[in-house]
């Protein structure tokens, strides 16, 4: 397996990769970012087991390969170096090797066996909505949402999503936002669903002011594509508090 990017874009993405790592886990594997090859394109994805970030590059040249990478090392170890390109290579059993013209560097990976399934998005129907919109009601919900991991319904926001539009609620039990909006693009999707504000928090540092956000709901998993980046989240299934009693 071999690949060579430029020093900037790598760092940048390691560092978006890094959002998705867990700071203490019991389960060592999901401490790196799984680095894929095939067909001249790299697939670079971490994951908590609760969101997943997908980031895929086109490289030219380069060798088909599999390996879970270290990301905190190998993010201290981009950050370092110079040069504009680094190459990239694996060997056989795993061991990577980064080298540009001020250093070489090694970093044993684990199998690609080893890293969690892709989360996949099962009976999704899709919703496209303004990006300025999303990031909008992101910011004006997510801070009134729970930091109590006790209350895990409440680190969501609810979204109920209507043919005229979407009603956004978040509340911590102490305070309470409501939101809504009229405007949608385009929808296929009828209902309520609670989304992690990790999830939606990440979100808004990748989206836009212009254009749209295409959004695809399953029944576990949201999911969202931006260009060449990817973030799925799972769903909270516990039931949103009764939040029209309140009011």
């Amino acid at each position: 397996m071999k690949f060579t990017l430029d020093k900037n874009a790598l760092l940048k993405n390691l560092q978006l990769l890094s959002k998705a790592i867990p700071s203490r886990s019991t389960l060592p594997i999901i401490s790196s970012a799984l680095f894929t090859v095939k067909d001249e394109i790299l697939s670079m994805r971490a994951t908590d087991l609760e969101i997943s970030i997908n980031l895929k590059y086109k490289i030219e040249g380069g060798e088909d390969g599999c390996v879970a990478i270290p990301l905190g090392k190998l993010l201290e170890i981009t950050s370092a170096m110079p040069e504009k390109n680094i190459d990239f290579s694996v060997s056989d059993i795993g061991k990577m090797n980064i080298s540009c013209n001020s250093g070489r560097y090694t970093i044993m990976g684990q199998p690609s066996e080893e890293f969690p399934s892709e989360q996949v998005v099962e009976n999704s129907k899709r919703l496209q909505i303004s990006s300025g919109e999303l990031k909008d009601i992101i910011n004006n919900t997510s801070y009134a949402a729970s930091k109590d991991d006790l209350k895990p319904v409440l680190q969501g926001v609810l979204f109920q999503i209507q043919n005229d539009g979407i009603v956004s609620v978040a509340t911590d039990g102490h305070r309470l936002v409501k939101l809504e909006k009229k405007k949608l693009h385009s929808i296929d999707y009828i209902g309520n669903v609670v989304v992690p504000i990790k999830f939606l928090v990440l979100l808004t540092t990748q989206l836009t002011s212009d254009g749209d956000v295409s959004m695809l709901i399953g029944d576990n998993h949201i999911q969202v594509q931006l260009e060449e980046t990817t973030i799925t989240t799972r769903i909270i299934k516990d039931p949103y508090p009764d939040y029209e009693g309140v009011i």
